[in-house]
């Protein structure tokens, strides 16, 4: 028996979830998404979390899930449209892959504490850790055999494990298998898919398990099989695009009596009846229709953003994205895919788009292109000009900006441009993003922010600029916001000979947009992405009001109050920010590894651009592009809360004053300018109705008093919640 394991019940550390999840349980939204699924599934519900999850199991009313960071989280699905985070445990390591026998969760982790971790969910409100083994090789994964766990290392070993009391695991043998999925048939037998077959083991005696029979079928990656009856298996299969049916009815025999070919790699399978639910690589879930084993059938496909294995509570398959639970109701099996167009291959990168009627004018590594977009379903590429170019509309005439300068084309033919104008500059550093505002048009370049006059269309005339360092640039209510590589920068349009610095604010950014006194800057390659957003109310002072880990973002842009997040191979996620302090999840518009990687998505006019590495995607998304921005029965926005402090400036001490309507559930917190939570004056605290006053020292948690600078109140109510800036001078 192996040595080099110890059981350990005691070593994982018991954190209630209050810096996560608060210490109150937070509801999710019903939530309608921009694409139509058909009558395969649509989306009942979403939860945004704080924590980018690994891994879902779920019961017959509540899923638990598991994050990179180590959190166990358990949550209601009762109401499917409305899923309500309870509580839910650290264990101190990552997590990934868990499964549930009864009520305790299983999973695996590989590094900080590797091993096996058991936590007792049978009260879901107050989940407990229930013990843990370690094993020095790491877990890759576990699958159940009875009250056996069959932990498949890092190493490619597979331990057998005792896990009748969580407390007390022991590991029986180990198997030198270089498993890649495991599966018990619920009695005395274990299906295994290795590197190069398919094999039987007889479990009748744990500590020696036999094989029985085997099939040469190789796999490459870790995946997820499943029984379609007693005596048949379906499994993904040895190639990219092979799903197998393995008929077991021998043990000791077992034999490929059929299969299918799905539209990517399959990574996992999941049955429910006759319907058995094939995860891909690519993220997308399709569904066929299995009564025939012979001859399965296709019914549909589920867009998705990671390829994590699904849960099913009844007719609801719950899926974790990121740092989103999504609840789809799958009753039906039908689907229409959200593309209303047309995919272009090879255009390489893929950098602006505008749109003029039925015309819209690309611009990707191939050049300047024209499409017609009349019939969104059947794009038609009219004509290029093989040079690269930043866009931007203004009436009849389009602007483009490239590595020659500026180029001004006339749209009297929309379908034909014409080049009424050049403006020669240097050829390095070239132009790298355009905006037009009335007569003026602001371009940047690498170090410096140039203005042009437009009060003759065909003759733009240099005004002046500011020299500095420039990643990207916006213009919204009558100012600049320009993006360098240390800071956010406000500019005054008023002074286009000079435009003079009104305001900045110490941040790192990729991509930018900003409307409604609020500017987002995705960053995406720091701690998994982070999504920022700043009060640029008064633009002398912008303050970073929101800094949000674990959100992937390439670039961003604004539509009414919807943000469009692009997500490389995930696609483009919809955030609502109705309330930008608390941005939630909206929908999501599949782009994915089907179409390439995207990295730009923009409104033009009844359809969605979204530019990929390689090309681009027309998208129809009708909540995106109706009269109104948010979907009509999409998650309402939350309701303002009037705060004010005073004095303000304060020294030493501020009040902080509001109203309750209504006995509610209350967070009062403190903020520093970069999105730091400094202070909590209130945790989860009933407040009955009427007018409250909390007293703030300037202090931080720790009791130290903190510097003189801007700070940001937040004070959330129920469903409302308000905002106070205020000024500590000393």
């Amino acid at each position: 028996m192996p040595t080099n394991r110890r059981r350990t019940p005691g070593i994982a550390i018991i954190v209630v979830l209050t810096t996560l999840f608060g210490t109150f349980a937070v509801p999710g939204i019903a939530a309608t998404d921009c694409v139509d699924y058909g009558q395969f599934a649509h989306l009942a519900g979403s939860l945004d979390l704080p924590i980018y999850l690994t891994g879902i199991t779920a019961d017959a009313h509540h899923a638990y899930v598991v994050s990179y960071t180590g959190d166990v989280a358990a949550l209601d699905l009762s109401d499917p449209t409305h899923p309500l985070l309870l509580t839910g445990v650290n264990v101190g390591t990552p997590l990934s892959k868990p499964v549930l026998r009864g009520s305790v969760l299983f999973a695996g982790s590989y590094q900080t504490l590797p091993g096996v971790h058991a936590v007792d969910v049978s009260s879901p409100t107050s989940p407990q850790i229930a013990g843990s083994l370690v094993i020095p090789q790491g877990v890759s994964f576990v699958a159940l055999h009875g009250d056996l766990l069959l932990a498949k290392l890092m190493t490619g070993m597979v331990d057998v494990i005792e896990a009748s009391d969580p407390a007390a695991m022991s590991v029986l043998t180990s198997l030198a298998l270089d498993a890649k999925s495991l599966l018990s048939d619920g009695g005395n037998l274990v299906y295994v898919r290795t590197t190069t077959q398919f094999q039987v083991w007889d479990f009748s005696d744990p500590a020696a398990p036999v094989l029985r029979g085997s099939l040469a079928r190789n796999a490459t990656v870790e995946t997820t099989m499943c029984l379609a009856d007693p005596t048949h298996i379906v499994a993904p299969g040895p190639g990219t695009y092979a799903v197998d049916i393995i008929d077991v009815s021998d043990p000791d025999a077992p034999f490929i009596s059929g299969g299918f070919a799905p539209r990517y790699r399959p990574v996992h399978l999941m049955m429910d009846g006759d319907l058995a639910y094939l995860t891909l690589d690519s993220g997308a879930i399709d569904l066929y229709d299995v009564s025939t084993l012979a001859a399965p059938v296709f019914l549909g496909s589920l867009p998705g953003l990671t390829n994590n294995r699904p849960a099913l509570l009844g007719h609801h398959l719950v899926r974790a994205e990121g740092s989103i639970l999504r609840v789809f109701d799958t009753d039906g099996a039908q689907l229409t895919y959200p593309t209303a167009g047309e995919y272009y291959w090879g255009n390489g990168f893929s950098y602006d788009a505008e749109r003029l009627g039925d015309y819209v004018y690309l611009s990707s590594d191939l050049g300047l292109q024209v499409f017609d977009v009349s019939d969104p379903t059947v794009p038609l590429d009219l004509t290029r000009v093989t040079i690269k170019a930043w866009l931007a509309l203004s009436a009849d005439r389009l602007y483009s900006g490239h590595g020659n300068g500026l180029t001004v084309y006339g749209l009297s033919n929309p379908a034909a441009p014409n080049v009424r104008a050049n403006v020669p500059m240097a050829w390095w550093p070239p132009v790298s993003e355009i905006e037009v505002v009335g007569d003026l048009l602001v371009a940047a370049i690498v170090d410096s922010v140039l203005t042009f006059d437009l009060s003759d269309p065909d003759h733009p005339q240099r005004i002046g600029g500011r020299a500095m360092s420039v990643r990207t640039l916006e213009i919204a209510d009558g100012l600049c916001y320009v993006m360098s590589d240390t800071s956010l920068h406000i500019l005054d349009l008023g002074d286009p000979a000079n435009l003079p610095l009104l305001g900045r604010v110490a941040v790192s950014g990729n991509d930018l947009a900003v409307g409604g006194g609020y500017a987002y800057l995705s960053t995406p390659y720091v701690s998994d992405g982070i999504l920022r957003v700043i009060d640029v109310h008064d633009p002398a002072h912008p303050t970073i009001v929101l800094t949000r880990p674990n959100q992937f973002t390439n670039g961003v842009s604004l539509h009414g109050d919807l943000l469009l997040c692009t997500q490389g191979g995930w696609g483009v996620q919809l955030l609502d920010v109705s309330n930008p302090l608390e941005p939630t999840f909206a929908g999501h518009l599949y782009h994915g590894y089907d179409f390439g990687w995207a990295y730009r998505a923009r409104v033009v006019g009844d359809l969605v651009w979204v530019g990929s590495d390689d090309g681009v995607a027309f998208v129809s998304a009708p909540c995106l592009t109706s009269t109104s921005a948010v979907p009509e029965q999409g998650p309402p926005a939350r309701r303002a809360l009037a705060v004010t402090g005073y004095p303000n400036p304060f020294n030493p001490q501020v009040e902080l004053r509001f109203a309750v309507p209504q006995r509610a559930l209350a967070e009062v917190a403190v903020f520093d300018a970069a999105g730091r939570l400094v202070r909590t004056l209130l945790s989860s605290r009933q407040l009955d109705a009427g007018p409250h006053v909390l007293t703030w020292h300037g202090d931080g948690d720790d009791g130290r008093s903190l510097p003189s600078g801007t700070y940001l109140a937040r004070v959330r109510v129920g469903d409302r919640i308000g905002t106070q800036k205020l000024s500590l001078v000393k």
